[in-house]
């Protein structure tokens, strides 16, 4: 190769280097503007302009653990409304916009779980992670609410995980509650990771999906020790039921 050619490959190379990294930043840029522009159309949309209105992210304590709640309503007399999180581990307080109209007629608190979203933190104790406790953080946090909005009862909502403990939680104390409502509700878990493998494994075997089927077969049936063997499960759970119902998502 020329020394003239080797260096114009040179120039083309640097050229092309200097013209990809300009091409990631501007799409970083574009993306940045994007986002802030939703968030400004999404917050203007949202926006509680009431007098009597309430919009606030505060920080509480609920069993010796900092946790944190969004409380948002036009009229902070509404009936409360409490939303339990499925997961476990998936907050709402980010989609709370898509359910803003139910603020015209309540005062919707959205809650991070200890563990999850805002109310993360490593040092929450491994063994406190546990059914009993999320039924104490719930109850406390209803009584909590009840005193600061003079309020005699309140409306719950849970969501897949939190029904697990919800029900419990209005079981225990139904003079706290004007109603419940239940969004996936959990009925028998041992029993739906059964038919979940039953079901994954009826669709593996219908399609002769080999590695479906090598995968299921190894994890076996649950319970499982480990995270790891119910994320595999779920993988091809989530793969069939796509196929199976494209429409709708019935595992979440």
């Amino acid at each position: 190769m020329s020394v003239s050619r080797a260096h114009s490959l040179k120039k083309l190379f640097k050229y092309s280097t200097l013209t990809g990294a300009a091409l990631v930043l501007l799409s970083g840029v574009l993306l940045i503007a994007v986002r802030f522009y939703a968030r400004r159309e999404t917050e203007a949309r949202i926006r509680i302009t009431s007098p009597n209105g309430i919009h606030a992210i505060e920080r509480i304590q609920l069993g010796g653990v900092e946790q944190w709640i969004q409380v948002r309503g036009e009229d902070r007399t509404r009936p409360i409304l409490l939303f339990l999180h499925g997961g476990p581990g998936f907050p709402q307080m980010p989609f709370a916009h898509l359910n803003a109209e139910l603020e015209k007629h309540f005062v919707v608190v959205q809650w991070d779980q200890r563990g999850a979203g805002k109310s993360y933190s490593w040092s929450i104790r491994d063994d406190s992670m546990r059914v009993e406790q999320f039924v104490s953080d719930t109850h406390d946090l209803v009584q909590m609410l009840l005193q600061r909005f003079q309020q005699p009862k309140c409306y719950l909502v849970a969501h897949s995980w939190g029904t697990v403990f919800g029900t419990l939680v209005v079981a225990r104390d139904p003079q706290l509650f004007c109603a419940y409502v239940s969004i996936g509700q959990v009925a028998d878990f041992p029993e739906s990771q059964q038919v979940r493998y039953q079901f994954a494994l009826d669709g593996a075997r219908r399609d002769q999906n080999e590695k479906a089927l090598a995968t299921l077969r190894r994890i076996g049936r649950p319970p499982y020790p480990n995270y790891d063997q119910s994320d595999l499960l779920e993988k091809w759970v989530s793969h069939y039921a796509d196929r199976t119902y494209p429409n709708i998502s019935p595992w979440r």
